[in-house]
């Protein structure tokens, strides 16, 4: 589809609100095909806007109960309600089906959360799999650097951390 190729290029050149724009205007047709809302929520789950990425993932289900893309989208309004073993479940099969580095990251972040909450360490150490998979397959991808840093402190490991938050401040020298 056209629109989505502009789309992209505009997210590929950095142009964020532009592809959003034109995403929404994707979705908002009747007749958006299931490809078209599968790229446009991922596209908002990566710039955050759960709300929007929830509202494309919710049809999925029907069309394709076994799409990784749907059940990633599903888990980040999961996430956002505070629904972490729900989120975590679904992320799972996600990555079962399909070890994108997107579906990676949201694993680590719903395990880090359900660590925070609960303590419970094999949560953490989950996160933490899954955030440095998802670094492996995507060098330019922030967050999964970010989380292997906070779960490295939390585990003292110190040298760890310092190389995770090193690669995220190379990607991203005015992150805070």
């Amino acid at each position: 589809d056209l629109g989505v190729e502009l789309a992209r290029g505009f997210e590929a050149a950095g142009a964020d609100e532009r592809a959003a724009d034109l995403f929404r205007r994707l979705v908002a047709v009747p007749t958006a095909t299931l490809s078209v809302r599968l790229r446009a929520g991922r596209f908002f789950a990566r710039i955050r806007d759960v709300e929007a990425a929830r509202k494309q993932g919710e049809p999925i289900p029907e069309v394709d109960p076994a799409s990784a893309t749907g059940l990633f989208l599903r888990a980040e309004g999961l996430i956002a309600d505070g629904n972490l073993d729900e989120a975590r479940t679904l992320l799972q099969r996600a990555v079962k089906a399909d070890p994108d580095p997107q579906f990676l990251d949201g694993l680590g972040r719903a395990c880090e959360a359900l660590a925070a909450r609960t303590g419970d360490t094999a949560r953490r150490d989950e996160a933490l799999t899954a955030y440095v998979q998802a670094s492996d397959l995507a060098p330019k991808m922030l967050n999964p650097r970010l989380g292997r840093g906070r779960l490295h402190m939390e585990r003292n490991e110190h040298g760890k951390a310092l190389a995770a938050f090193q690669e995220a401040l190379e990607l991203a020298p005015a992150e805070p």
